[in-house]
């Protein structure tokens, strides 16, 4: 992951489809893993990230619970219960 990283502008906000889903003609998850979450966080040196796709499905292996420990005490990861809708940033609106 870290050699892509650089080709990327600056980013205030990541967007990441995390909950390691699996199927099973993949040898691996097809999106990421809560620590490859918290890692491109950390590698893109973002302020704010919103994790997608952890909880609903059973090809979820990780869980909302499993992302906020990747990012427990990081303050990056946005507060964002389903069907609810959510601010991010200095001037979001609740």
């Amino acid at each position: 992951m870290g050699s892509r990283i650089g080709h990327f502008p600056d980013i205030s906000i990541a967007v990441l489809f995390a909950g390691a889903a699996r199927i099973s003609a993949v040898n691996g998850p097809v999106t990421l893993t809560s620590a490859d979450a918290a890692e491109a966080a950390r590698l893109w040196g973002v302020h704010h990230v919103v994790g997608l796709h952890t909880d609903g499905w059973e090809h979820f292996a990780e869980t909302r619970a499993d992302l906020e420990a990747a990012f427990a005490g990081t303050g990056l990861l946005a507060d964002t219960p389903p069907g609810v809708a959510a601010g991010v940033g200095r001037s979001h609106v609740h």
